[in-house]
């Protein structure tokens, strides 16, 4: 089922490796055959590797759209990853950051590093041109961003972060929460079917 009617565009933020554990990349994979499922275009920066490889694989092997941000620096160590993916190229990864926020209506945050963190904030901290940040969603998959979301509110708490920056971040753990809160989002619902 379709999330809308001008094709939802989800910024995917996630990590350059697999992870330590296998249950990240079936997480991720199945996601990403949710979201294409629910006719959403998937968006992000770079070449795909590690979890992003898989998850632009499992979208591109669904039939759905992605669309691959890519700084022209990484051009020269080949486009493989983003086969069957429309490429658009930026001179700088921070032109990628920029026009992937441009292009997406929301994100959703997989198991990551410090990259993904250091996205997460600057999402969570910039606003469109109209002042309002776009929404965030965390994936909490297997609980891995329960210390996050408790050093968000309290720093909540402690008045560090704004209601309204801790509001944009909606932490869900499995793939129909995510594809409900991406419902919510959009005002329509979103089904899941497992494989």
């Amino acid at each position: 089922m379709r999330l809308d009617r001008r094709r939802f565009r989800v910024g995917l933020l996630c990590g350059a490796t697999a992870g330590a554990r296998m249950a990240y990349l079936e997480f991720t994979r199945d996601l990403c055959v949710g979201l294409v499922q629910a006719d959403v275009v998937l968006v992000h920066s770079g070449i795909p590797v590690g979890m992003t490889a898989a998850a632009v694989q499992a979208a591109v092997a669904a039939g759905g759209q992605v669309i691959c941000v890519v700084p022209h620096m990484a051009l020269r160590s080949g486009t493989e990853g983003a086969r069957g993916c429309e490429v658009h190229v930026t001179r700088s990864t921070d032109g990628c950051r920029q026009l992937v926020r441009r292009l997406a209506d929301g994100f959703i945050v997989l198991p990551g590093g410090l990259s993904t963190f250091d996205q997460l904030g600057d999402l969570a901290t910039s606003g469109n041109p109209a002042g309002v940040a776009k929404p965030v969603v965390l994936a909490n998959q297997g609980g891995f961003f329960d210390p996050l979301v408790a050093q968000l509110d309290r720093a909540l708490a402690e008045d560090f972060v704004t209601v309204a920056e801790r509001s944009t971040i909606k932490v869900v753990d499995t793939v129909d929460g995510v594809l409900s809160r991406l419902g919510a989002i959009t005002g329509e619902t979103a089904v899941y079917q497992p494989r």
